[in-house]
């Protein structure tokens, strides 16, 4: 009986502890997102740090994990997996950027865990200039490094990526577009495109989406998430088509709908379950 209460009382103060951890990091988020909002850098920029945090760059790891690359390994220093952290701060060549940047930025240590850790370190120690930027010019890097990895161009005919997804459960067709919108965005940015036309058949997405009010709806967390990415493209242009209008895109959400067990990818190839569209979408060019 004793040892089984001994067992019970470390179990609870591994949980507790885990639990503070939890809710520690948490509170710090929300400081970290409070003050991005603040910066004074632009929109753009502001949607580079958001998605940095989140750990949505396109990174090595992120692309390999999506099965859109076979290598993780960082392109510029070959020696360690790309990370967002590791590409903007830990990776050698980004530690001579900082080294040559304020000497506040200087001093700090690498090897942290993710950027909302760094960020919680710079909020104790770094006025809001400073982290202006710090961000600047962390986007700038990332600019950099993505010009000299970049995968993709546009070429007049040719898929340059695809990607078809089973999603969760949804109760309307609004929220199902809604859903299918952000992550199709996702996925074209990860992939290096800064200039997208977004299509879609349903008005009631389409609207929320181009709208400047605020959206109170219970998507309105996905209609918010999907005006950050676009406004951190280079170009955009939203519209709304009618039903089938896009037969490719058609063709791969009825593969999605019918017949999909797991998220599939194709880079510079054109998918199986859309080839006779593309026959005949390629007639019409």
């Amino acid at each position: 009986m004793t040892k089984a209460l001994s067992a019970y009382h470390v179990a609870r103060r591994i949980l507790t502890e885990a639990d503070r951890v939890g809710s520690s990091r948490g509170c710090v988020a929300k400081q970290v997102w409070a003050v991005l909002w603040k910066l004074r850098i632009p929109n753009k920029i502001k949607v580079f740090a958001w998605r940095a945090c989140h750990e949505i760059l396109p990174t090595a790891v992120n692309l390999t994990r999506r099965r859109v690359i076979l290598e993780d390994k960082c392109s510029l220093c070959t020696g360690e997996p790309e990370t967002t952290i590791h590409a903007l701060w830990d990776c050698v060549v980004a530690q001579d950027v900082w080294a040559g940047s304020i000497c506040k930025l200087q001093k700090y240590k690498y090897g942290q865990v993710d950027l909302v850790q760094l960020m919680e370190v710079f909020l104790e120690r770094m006025n809001m200039e400073e982290i202006e930027l710090f961000w600047t010019q962390a986007w700038l890097i990332w600019s950099q490094q993505l010009g000299m990895v970049q995968l993709f161009e546009m070429k007049k005919g040719e898929v340059m990526a695809a990607m078809t997804a089973s999603g969760p459960d949804v109760h309307t067709s609004d929220e199902a577009e809604l859903l299918a919108c952000r992550r199709a965005i996702e996925f074209a940015v990860d992939a290096g495109f800064s200039r997208l036309v977004i299509e879609g058949d349903n008005s009631n997405a389409i609207h929320a989406i181009s709208s400047s009010e605020e959206n109170t709806s219970l998507y309105g967390n996905v209609v918010e998430d999907i005006r950050l990415l676009i406004r951190g493209l280079l170009w955009s242009n939203l519209c709304c088509i009618r039903r089938g209008g896009n037969r490719v895109a058609y063709a791969l959400a009825q593969h999605a709908r019918h017949a999909l067990d797991e998220d599939l990818y194709w880079v510079e190839e054109s998918p199986p379950p859309s080839l006779d569209a593309l026959y005949h979408d390629s007639l019409s060019i």
